[in-house]
């Protein structure tokens, strides 16, 4: 199967028949990491059951002899060395995972062995190039692109369960559309931005709710207790208590708002969520409630000078006040909100 244009085409390869070629030595690749491999081989064990992987296409090289073929026979790989290599490593480790006493591990193997005889790959195939054009189509390919913006990331990678919680809480809560959320930049410039949040902070709050930590693990799963439409409950009714305190058209507006302030609205997050990641589905809307109906007498202007009591400074030609962005303060924040009466449940 080809897709040919002038010198460079696509062809399809099965795994089977490339791993065949790489023991023949009809392959030649570049240098690798091991521990880069190790990755590789750990992301296709894990994703192996659900059938979620991706692999981008490879790229590479062959001699003009063997371009007018179907299906070269010899290849000089440009770009992807690890995918391919990865591949051509993972029988032995299949074999060894098969017999496992883990049955966890051994249905993995088993289904990334039987994945992987049906498994077939792009590879995007070019005309006679020398060992110079080829390094420096690598050079381009790997400094060059452009990075996918988180925003679309978030967007698109339904796999991951943070991911399809941000969407689906964008989608059904009409309230926070309107209070504004910023899905073009990664971060706010206030006082020009007058959106609540942005994409990444409205997951981090997320985060927030089912992990109670405000840094994201760099691990791809987080660990759930809760069903999906559970958390996404229970984001959606704090969402709405803190509405009800704080006009939506208003609260991403830093002249009026401090909640345009994000660490302000992490403290509000960790607060609301504190020791109850264990705890069921009613109990927690209960904790919710009762914890933000102890601060619905705060004023949350800017006026208030209790912001001021935290650390922070005043920056920009109009002096505006910021929170700064630490554990500590977010910290001492959330023992102020405590203070107020909202620490109930917490022994």
């Amino acid at each position: 199967m080809t897709s040919q244009t002038n010198n460079h085409r696509i062809v399809i390869y099965s795994i089977v028949e490339l791993i065949k070629m790489i023991q023949d030595e009809k392959v030649e690749m570049r240098d690798t990491s091991q521990l880069h491999l190790r990755k590789i081989k750990k992301y296709l064990f894990d994703n192996a059951t659900s059938k979620e992987i991706y692999l981008p296409p490879l790229v590479a090289t062959t001699d003009k002899n063997q371009f007018a073929r179907t299906k070269p026979i010899k290849l000089l790989i440009i770009d992807g060395s690890h995918r391919l290599k990865a591949f051509s490593q993972l029988e032995t480790e299949i074999n060894r995972a098969m017999n496992s006493e883990i049955k966890a591990e051994m249905k993995k193997a088993y289904d990334l062995h039987y994945m992987l005889e049906d498994t077939k790959i792009a590879v995007h195939l070019y005309e006679g190039f020398s060992k110079e054009e080829a390094d420096q189509l690598y050079i381009d390919m790997n400094t060059k692109g452009k990075q996918v913006a988180l925003s679309k990331r978030i967007e698109y990678d339904s796999r991951n369960i943070l991911n399809q919680i941000t969407n689906r809480v964008i989608i059904s809560n009409n309230v926070l559309k309107a209070a504004g959320i910023e899905t073009e930049r990664r971060t706010i410039i206030r006082p020009t931005n007058k959106k609540f949040l942005s994409l990444s902070q409205l997951r981090r709050i997320i985060y927030v709710c089912i992990a109670e930590k405000t840094e994201l693990s760099k691990e791809k799963n987080v660990e759930t207790v809760l069903q999906v439409e559970e958390y996404i409950e229970l984001i959606n009714l704090w969402l709405n208590e803190l509405f009800n305190m704080v006009d939506p058209y208003e609260i991403g507006n830093f002249n009026k708002s401090m909640l345009a302030n994000f660490p302000l609205v992490m403290a509000l997050g960790l607060y609301t969520n504190n020791g109850c990641k264990h705890k069921n589905f009613f109990t927690r809307k209960t904790i919710i409630k009762e914890r933000m109906d102890a601060l619905k007498d705060v004023d949350w202007s800017k006026r208030n000078p209790l912001w001021q009591t935290f650390n922070g400074s005043l920056k920009g030609r109009d002096q505006f006040f910021y929170l700064n962005k630490d554990l500590e303060t977010i910290q001492q924040i959330v023992k102020w909100m405590e203070s107020q009466g909202g620490d109930v449940y917490r022994r």
